[in-house]
């Protein structure tokens, strides 16, 4: 090419370039940009652990390094609570988003069960793309779930009916000592298992451990490590979760996940005994661990929020972090607590209900109001916790630890009939009636 020609040729494509550019503009802004990949949630619920075991909660004795290290990169709540404190109808909730009352007449761990109509969690995200896994201990059933031919239904055909598209090394619950020893390892490795199949994929991951739950038995590597501060068996059971924990986020951490995935660490209820905040099977207050880890969504890391929160509140929040809306007419009894764990306003909630057995409950900020009443198949007189008392006023100001009925103080009348409304208000939406307040509307 000779040079007249060369500069022609140059000149040309220096003005077709041009043209180009204000047409197009700059090349790299006109690519698409990458989608944004979904967050990932992992849910560890835990059975029966108190909430003063944990050196984040001040156990200084405690050996729990993972839990310390997820609350020091995430939020840590003090008012966590649950809606009714027993194993099956917390992971219940916790699922569905629901109070029990909606389907029982006696909310408890005989016969729990929601119908398969009932919308989930896991049910929700499958539907936007999500993968879903759960692993442990289940404790309710879906009932109407039936086999061909009069065949048993599995409880992985139920898991799969509400929307889980893996399930393994799930139970009812096993309590023979030595299966429970084999069961922990087993289900940690199922969800391990889990997150490496379906690191490419969006995935809701629940893990429903028996720990600290009893039996009370423990490998011996952790009682020798708890004897020397004078640890006892669940004190063992709690550092054998924590390092299950901490191969579990170990491994969310090796496959670079941890920045999108939102870890929930959460117990299904306080304890029966062993220190404060015991209130299993009873409608009185029981605060649990609850701890929030989502490094690439914003989450506040070593904070401690104090907004009072109930398991009915993880679906919606969950959803919220996925940015999964609820399905077009489904009911949801909880609300999202994922601005407590942001910068955005948050708002706390103001009346709080929890339930068991032939007991309801409302709860202020300050008040209590229990009432015990006879319901079908389950009586009032089962309820040994209140002392044979059927109406309970307690100013939790006052009195935390509700030591002092004021029911029938005079002074205290019209606080009283405001609880009263309030309940009566909440069971009429109920399918089954409770007392005099009202439900059975179906």
């Amino acid at each position: 090419m000779n040079e007249f020609s060369r500069r022609r040729f140059l000149k040309t494509g220096a003005v077709l370039g041009g043209i180009l550019a204000l047409v197009l503009g700059p090349y790299p802004s006109r690519l698409p940009a990458a989608p944004k990949p979904k967050p990932n949630v992992v849910f560890i619920l835990t059975d029966d652990q108190r909430i003063g075991d944990f050196g984040c909660y001040g156990n200084m004795q405690a050996i729990t390094p993972n839990v310390d290290a997820l609350a020091a990169r995430g939020t840590r709540f003090s008012n966590a609570m649950v809606t009714c404190p027993v194993c099956g109808p917390s992971r219940a909730n916790l699922l569905t988003g629901r109070y029990l009352s909606r389907f029982l007449e006696a909310p408890c761990n005989e016969k729990c069960y929601f119908p398969s109509t009932q919308p989930t969690v896991a049910g929700i995200l499958k539907a936007a793309g999500y993968q879903t896994g759960i692993v442990g201990k289940i404790h309710f059933k879906v009932n109407d779930i039936r086999g061909t031919g009069g065949a048993k239904v599995t409880i992985e055909a139920q898991l799969e009916a509400i929307g889980f598209t893996f399930m393994e090394s799930v139970h009812g619950y096993d309590a023979n000592r030595g299966i429970h020893l084999q069961e922990q390892t087993k289900a940690f490795d199922s969800a391990i298992k889990f997150v490496q199949e379906n690191q490419e994929r969006p995935f809701a991951l629940f893990v429903f451990t028996t720990l600290t739950h009893g039996p009370f038995e423990a490998p011996d590597k952790y009682q020798k490590l708890v004897e020397p501060r004078g640890g006892k068996i669940k004190d063992a059971m709690t550092t054998w979760l924590d390092e299950e924990t901490g191969r579990l986020l170990g491994t969310i951490d090796q496959l670079g996940l941890r920045e999108r995935t939102a870890v929930f660490y959460a117990t299904d209820n306080a304890p029966a005994t062993g220190g404060g905040d015991n209130n299993k099977s009873t409608c009185y207050d029981g605060h649990i661990a609850q701890i929030v880890s989502w490094p690439g969504g914003g989450v506040h890391a070593g904070t401690v929020a104090d907004a009072v929160t109930m398991n009915i509140d993880y679906l919606p929040t969950i959803l919220e972090i996925c940015g999964v809306p609820m399905p077009v007419g489904a009911k949801c009894d909880g609300q999202s607590f994922l601005p407590a764990l942001t910068d955005k306003p948050s708002v706390s909630r103001k009346v709080n209900y929890i339930e068991f057995g032939a007991a309801r409950a409302v709860r202020t900020n300050r008040w209590k109001y229990i009432a015990v009443r006879d319901v079908k198949g389950y009586p009032a007189t089962r309820e040994k916790a209140y002392d044979g008392q059927t109406d309970l006023l307690f100013d939790l100001q006052a009195d935390p630890d509700e030591k002092q009925n004021l029911f029938k103080d005079p002074a205290h009348a019209s606080t009283v009939k405001i609880l009263q409304d309030l309940l009566r208000a909440h069971c009429s939406t109920y399918d089954y009636p409770f007392g005099e307040f009202g439900g059975g509307g179906k």
